[in-house]
């Protein structure tokens, strides 16, 4: 039952981002599969995720610029009875600092979280994700990168990133 209503919520998500893909066309290939690569990485990493998080860690962070990918991880991951704290940009390493969706700037302790998801590709953002995982690692916060380029994947992996998937 419970399996059921966490499908259902999945597709009501789902069913969110493709109105918000029809409402803006030329984001749409993007975004539907992203969205769905997000989603999709999220549930079935669920099981997962829990047996590497440390116990006496709140929150997950995640570190992704585009709006339809971060709402899509945060909703999932909110389902899953996570607290979020998502940045569309890091502004600086020391003291690890990001920019929110809404724009405010906060800092966070990184070794306060129990897991980061870390786009590769972060617009607007002087550092990158290979940078943040680096800079998670030495916080000893673990961290899952996520790029579409493959090549990118491989050298947050070679920062510190526990494994990275292609959205």
């Amino acid at each position: 039952d419970k399996v059921e209503k966490s499908d259902s919520s999945i597709s009501s998500i789902a069913s969110n981002l493709w109105q918000e893909a029809y409402e803006n066309p030329g984001k749409t290939a993007m975004v539907v599969g992203g969205a769905a690569a997000a989603i999709g990485i999220a549930y079935a990493a669920r099981g997962q995720i829990g047996k590497l998080l440390p116990n006496h860690r709140e929150g997950i962070l995640l570190v992704e610029d585009s709006p339809y990918m971060g709402k899509a991880f945060r909703a999932t991951l909110q389902e899953q009875g996570e607290k979020v704290t998502w940045f569309t940009k890091i502004k600086s390493l020391q003291p690890f600092t990001g920019i929110t969706n809404e724009g405010k700037e906060v800092v966070v302790q990184p070794n306060k979280f129990k897991f980061a998801f870390v786009d590769g590709e972060l617009v607007g953002s002087n550092p990158q994700g290979e940078h943040v995982v680096d800079a998670l690692k030495s916080a000893h916060l673990k961290s899952f990168g996520i790029s579409t380029i493959p090549a990118i994947n491989d050298s947050m992996v070679q920062h510190g990133a526990i494994v990275a998937a292609q959205k």
